[in-house]
């Protein structure tokens, strides 16, 4: 049994969804009164808002389809909310039974005979976009220096600090933290997971890791790196730069349902900045970099709106195959040139392909370049996952 989770505006759109749930066969939808309290930098206690009704629902749709469709009846249900004025808050799936979860003694409740509500489940699952077979896996992408040997990354990540340390500037107290730690890991892979620990956790950053975006940036730019890690740096820093879009992406029907305009913390605009100002370097390098670079510098140019990178984007996109890599190569032409027809183009482009999963795609309310920059991200990480460190 799979359970969903909305909030919306009232009673009256909370019994409407509960029609409009019961007719897509969820056998059991209950409403309640929510009580929700969102922080306030006014009160300790919080900002209560009242009005809203929380709807769980119920679907059995075990043994009807292959895995996948739990997702685009996620991507209904979200639908169901955002026509009511509401949004989803909660997904979870393997309840043994509707009801499994208790509600309050004021709930107003509907069940649909489990028969009646199996027969519609089936006929909206057969309906349901059929999961694709994989296409033949594109090579991943080129990295001149394979083959050739360099030294360990240790010592690049250790000249690069003293270099920029010498210069002196804005955060030299954490490149003392490098030059004076016992000593880095001798491995490749554990030294760039130190590297990006530094400035990404669990795909959060702060002012404090922005600090170390202008060591990331130095070791990107070193010939005597790998040009996977010089690759994948590359990509951590565009992530790092847009999490203030890709945020608003994630929450536009909640901040749409309540009116709000999403709005970059003080914790979300440093590491941008601090990308903003290493990029026209790090953009530079595309002269000489190898297929693998300047794909990364292509994402980075979307993340910072580098117009002047846009043709060359352009030209890079015409030589691949149709396939993500293309797909990604498109977002970032119209998010460098950051026009919102043509990236409201691209976006369509790549989901009408239907080469996404359901839970990947973007919020109809998200912004054009919030939903191309959640869009973006995970196709620059799954390629660059797949270059040799």
């Amino acid at each position: 049994m799979d359970r969903f989770d909305l909030l919306v505006p009232g009673e009256e759109p909370a019994r409407s969804v509960v029609l409009a749930l019961g007719a897509r066969g969820h056998q059991e939808v209950a409403v309640q009164e929510a009580r929700l309290v969102y922080p306030d930098q006014a009160s300790d206690a919080g900002r209560r808002v009242d009005g809203w009704w929380h709807v769980i629902s119920f679907a059995d749709d075990e043994g009807l389809a292959s895995g996948g469709h739990y997702g685009w009846e996620r991507v209904a249900v979200n639908t169901v909310a955002r026509t009511f004025g509401g949004y989803g808050v909660g997904y979870g799936t393997g309840y043994p039974e509707a009801g499994a979860v208790p509600v309050g003694p004021n709930a107003l409740v509907r069940e649909v005979d489990p028969s009646a509500a199996r027969e519609v489940r089936r006929q909206i699952v057969a309906q349901f976009p059929s999961p694709q077979e994989d296409a033949e896996p594109q090579p991943p992408l080129a990295c001149a220096d394979t083959g050739r040997t360099l030294p360990p990354l240790q010592d690049s990540v250790y000249a690069a600090a003293r270099e920029l340390h010498e210069r002196g500037g804005a955060g030299s107290e954490v490149l003392e933290e490098w030059l004076t730690a016992p000593t880095l890991p001798d491995d490749d892979p554990d030294v760039l997971l130190d590297l990006a620990h530094s400035v990404m956790y669990d795909g959060a950053c702060d002012a404090d890791s922005a600090l170390h975006v202008p060591l990331l940036a130095a070791v990107a730019l070193r010939p005597d790196v790998p040009s996977g890690c010089r690759a994948r740096l590359i990509t951590l820093l565009s992530g790092a730069a847009t999490l203030a879009d890709r945020r608003a992406a994630a929450a536009a029907d909640r901040l749409a349902a309540h009116g709000l305009v999403a709005a970059e913390t003080a914790d979300e605009a440093a590491p941008r900045l601090a990308v903003e100002a290493v990029a026209p370097a790090l953009l530079a390098a595309w002269s000489g970099g190898d297929e693998a670079l300047r794909f990364a510098l292509a994402g980075l140019a979307a993340a910072t709106r580098a117009a002047g990178c846009t043709d060359r984007i352009r030209a890079l996109t015409g030589g691949r195959p149709d396939g993500p890599c293309r797909d990604a190569l498109l977002l970032a032409a119209a998010l460098s040139e950051d026009k919102s027809a043509e990236i409201d183009q691209a976006v369509a482009y790549v989901v009408r392909r239907g080469r996404l999963q359901s839970l990947d795609l973007p919020s109809p309310l998200a912004s054009p370049r919030a939903a191309a920059l959640d869009l973006l991200l995970p196709l620059l990480e799954s390629e660059a996952s797949r270059l040799p460190v």
